[in-house]
C-alpha cells in the first residue's frame, strides 16, 4: 500500500551505480529502509540535496509490513534548509546528528514525540545564529529524556561521584568507567542544572571539549553496541 509520511534523513548508501538505499526516520513508521531507483542518473528527479544528513523530506513509498526494504514513490522537501548546506559548522554538526540518531534509535514503529523534536532541533539549528558551540552536548542531553535515559540528581560536595548505570550522586566511588570522578561530575551537573533552569550556558573550550567526551561515556553506557562515532573527531576540530 502507498503510506505518506514526513521523514528525516539518517543515512544513504549506494546500492547499485544509479540506486541507494536510504535510512530514514518517518513520523508514521519510525525507522524505515527505502530504496530509490535512478536517484544517481544526472537528470534524476530525486535531487541529492534531499538525502543529506538530516534533511526534513516528505515521502511516499511502497510499504508492505514485515518488509525490509521498501520503495519511495516519491521524494519532497518537507524544510528547506537555509544555511545547514552552507556552512561548515552547521552542516558537522549535522552529520555527527545524524550518527549519532542512527546509532540510537531502532524502533520500527511511530513515535511522533521524538520525531517532532528532532524535526524542531533541526529547523532551530537551520535558524541559529550563536550557541552552536554546546548544540551537540545540548541535543544529547534532550535527546536522552526521549530515549528513556535522561541524568537524575545533583551534585554536592558529599556525593561527589556521579553512577551512570543508577543516575544518582553518590558518596564514594572507585576507578570505573560506569562513573565520573569528582571535577566531572562537578561539570556534569551545572550543565544540566544550566539546562533545566533554561540558564545562558558559560562554558570554557575545554569544558565543553570535556562534556562532549562525558555524553559520549554516559550514551556508551545505556546504548547497546554504541561504537565510536567518526564524526567526532569532526566536531572537536571544527569546535578547537
Amino acid at each position: 500500500m502507498l503510506i505518506s509520511t514526513p521523514a528525516i534523513v539518517f543515512r544513504n548508501t549506494k546500492y547499485s551505480e544509479t540506486s541507494v538505499i536510504v535510512k530514514v526516520y518517518t513520523r508514521e513508521l519510525g525507522l524505515t529502509s527505502l530504496i530509490i531507483n535512478g536517484v544517481r542518473k544526472l537528470k534524476s528527479s530525486h535531487h541529492a540535496s534531499l538525502l543529506q544528513p538530516m534533511s526534513l523530506v516528505n515521502i511516499v513509498m511502497y510499504y508492505r509490513a514485515g518488509k525490509d526494504l521498501n520503495r519511495i514513490k516519491e521524494i519532497s522537501p518537507d524544510h528547506l534548509f537555509e544555511s545547514v548546506p552552507f556552512d561548515i559548522v552547521k552542516s558537522s554538526i549535522a552529520i555527527f546528528l545524524s550518527e549519532l540518531c542512527f546509532k540510537c534509535i531502532k524502533e520500527e514503529e511511530g513515535n511522533e514525540v521524538l520525531f517532532d523534536f528532532l524535526h524542531k532541533r533541526m529547523k532551530l539549528l537551520d535558524a541559529a545564529e550563536q550557541g552552536l558551540d554546546l548544540f551537540p552536548q545540548v541535543f544529547m542531553l534532550d535527546l536522552s529524556m526521549y530515549l528513556g535515559f535522561y541524568p537524575g540528581g545533583k551534585f554536592e560536595e558529599s556525593r561527589p561521584y556521579y553512577r551512570i548505570g543508577e543516575g544518582r550522586y553518590v558518596a564514594h566511588g572507585s576507578q570505573d568507567e560506569r562513573q565520573f570522578d569528582p571535577s566531572q561530575s562537578r561539570l556534569f551537573s551545572r550543565f544540566v542544572q544550566a539546562r533545566e533552569m533554561s540558564e545562558g550556558f558559560s562554558f570554557r573550550k575545554a569544558e565543553r571539549q570535556e562534556l562532549l567526551n562525558l555524553l559520549l561515556r554516559y550514551y556508551r553506557y545505556h546504548i547497546e553496541n554504541f561504537a565510536t562515532l567518526k564524526s567526532v573527531e569532526v566536531i572537536r576540530v571544527v569546535f578547537s
